[in-house]
């Protein structure tokens, strides 16, 4: 389950058409996760579990949200098991907006433009969508 968790969280990466700046009132929302690998949901992957073992896994449901204050909220449900993450993102000076992440266990980073994020990890991709 930890493995999973940093999956959803080790990148943030969307196709980016082009230069954009941002700022936070542009990222805050709520990213709804509509595929893993490739597959809509429910996804069954496999996983590398906390002994080393791969085995497969169905995730269900994911959701990050974004705030305006630089707090985020991530929630995945895993086999059947939802957990929540909190902690602060911010903006790193690059050209393609891109964002760091920390919560308690551990950081990450990404890419944001437009209403589309990916997440992925080098082995498995999440992709996120965010709505309004």
């Amino acid at each position: 389950m930890k493995k999973i968790l940093a999956l959803g969280f080790v990148w943030l990466l969307v196709a980016c058409s082009g230069y954009s700046p941002f700022d936070l009132s542009e990222m805050s929302g709520t990213y709804h996760l509509i595929s893993v690998e490739g597959q809509a949901l429910p996804a069954t992957v496999t996983d590398v579990g906390d002994d080393g073992t791969p085995q497969p896994v169905t995730i269900s449901f994911g959701v990050i949200q974004l705030s305006l204050d630089g707090e985020f909220r991530f929630k995945i449900t895993v086999d059947g098991r939802t957990t929540e993450e909190f902690g602060m993102f911010s903006m790193v000076p690059t050209e393609d907006a891109r964002l760091n992440f920390s919560f308690d266990g551990g950081t990450f980073g990404g890419i944001l433009s437009g209403k589309r994020l990916t997440v992925y990890d080098g082995s498995l991709i999440f992709v996120y969508e965010r709505s309004g």
